[in-house]
């Protein structure tokens, strides 16, 4: 009897140690014996990046596009004709490089904003495509009746050194969403302007990212504009040049605020 026992004991370093070598492959012990491990399927890494930074380009349809993606995900794309300055705004995520939303806002010229869908595609800091679909027809700078657009835009190495407010001072002439417009930048940040009657004033600082972006706060100053006396917005401006585009949405998204002006 002492004899099995001991023959039945001595297996047991034999067992625990097959399969345990680093050339022999996984098994596992069953009813119908040792057979090979079904090892665990490998884990699928999502690249959830955004095409972070600034990017110039145009549409399908000839119309200049301005883009602003910054670190959180916000983007403002700013389309520009002869005939007005447009605006899609939204938060878009990332997939293996690929980009969506859901849940864009389209801000035309003179009509009231329009919900829409943005998809596409990037290559970091190089190219960047894109299709934003409108739930209703669209209108100036947009096509009239048009429910979608496709743009592109090539990356600006300037997103990479710091915004100044100093590039930001001095006079600047462009247009709004849907009409002319004037600003003067002061050397604090501080500015005014005005449009179609309406007067604003507000404030620029640089954006403690360290990105090329300036922050900005606006607040009318009378009746003759569209969201009244005393009311204000926050939006993000770049400047690169003589080249000044600000946007930015209110909190409700319902109105928008944009600007794309030259220095005088």
């Amino acid at each position: 009897m002492k004899a099995k026992i001991f023959a039945a004991i001595a297996v047991f370093p034999f067992v625990a140690a097959c399969g345990g070598g680093h050339d022999d492959p996984c098994k596992q012990l069953t009813s119908a014996g040792f057979v090979p491990c079904t090892p665990p399927a490998p884990s699928t890494k999502v690249d959830t990046s955004i095409p972070e930074g600034i990017w110039g380009g145009g549409t399908s349809d000839g119309l200049a596009v301005s883009t602003l993606v910054l670190e959180t995900g916000q983007y403002f794309i700013v389309p520009t004709s002869t005939n007005g300055i447009g605006l899609v705004e939204g938060m878009m995520t990332g997939n293996n490089g690929n980009i969506s939303d859901p849940a864009a806002v389209i801000y035309p010229a003179s009509n009231m904003p329009v919900a829409g869908t943005l998809s596409g595609n990037f290559s970091a800091k190089k190219t960047l495509t894109g299709t934003v679909s409108a739930s209703a027809a669209l209108s100036s700078p947009f096509p009239s009746g048009a429910t979608s657009s496709t743009f592109n835009g090539n990356y600006n190495s300037l997103y990479d050194s710091p915004a100044t407010v100093a590039e930001a001072v001095g006079s600047w002439t462009g247009r709004t969403s849907g009409s002319s417009v004037t600003l003067t930048v002061a050397s604090d940040g501080t500015f005014s302007g005005a449009n179609a009657g309406c007067t604003f004033s507000g404030n620029v600082s640089p954006r403690s990212t360290g990105k090329h972006v300036l922050d900005g706060k606006v607040t009318f100053n009378n009746s003759a504009c569209v969201l009244g006396t005393g009311a204000s917005m926050t939006f993000e401006a770049v400047v690169s040049g003589n080249q000044l585009v600000g946007a930015g949405v209110t909190q409700q998204r319902d109105h928008a605020f944009v600007v794309v002006a030259t220095k005088n």
